[in-house]
C-alpha cells in the first residue's frame, strides 16, 4: 500500500467517527456537542490535504485535538449516565495521544539530527 493512502486512511475513520458522534448529538438535541463533533470530523476531511505536504505536523495536531475531543466525549458521556461508552471513547483518546507521541518522536528524529 502506498505510503500516503496508510496515512489518509485513520483520518478517514476519525472523521467518520466524529461526524457519526455529532449527527447523533444533533438528533438528541445536544446541540453543542454535536457541532463541536461536526467540526472535528471536517478538520480530519481538511487533514487529508495537509497530510501530505506536512505528514508529521499535520498528525501530530490532528491527533491531539482528536484525543483532546474525545477525552471531552468521554466527560460528557459519563455526565449523561451512559453505560460502559465512557471507557470506549476514554479508549480512543488514550489511542489518539499515543499516535500523537509517535509522529512527536519521528518529528524529533527528522528534524533534530
Amino acid at each position: 500500500m502506498h505510503k500516503s493512502k496508510k496515512e489518509k486512511i485513520p483520518l478517514f475513520f476519525s472523521a467518520a467517527l466524529f461526524l457519526l458522534s455529532g449527527s447523533v448529538a444533533l438528533g438528541q438535541s445536544h446541540y453543542l456537542w454535536g457541532i463541536l463533533n461536526i467540526i472535528a470530523g471536517l478538520a480530519n476531511i481538511t487533514a487529508l490535504r495537509y497530510v501530505r505536504i506536512y505528514p508529521e505536523f499535520a498528525g501530530l495536531f490532528i491527533n491531539i485535538f482528536n484525543a483532546l475531543l474525545a477525552y471531552l466525549t468521554a466527560l460528557f458521556s459519563f455526565i449523561a449516565g451512559t453505560k460502559y461508552l465512557h471507557f470506549a471513547w476514554i479508549l480512543a483518546g488514550s489511542l489518539y495521544l499515543l499516535v500523537s507521541l509517535i509522529f512527536l518522536k519521528k518529528a524529533q528524529k527528522k528534524y533534530l539530527k
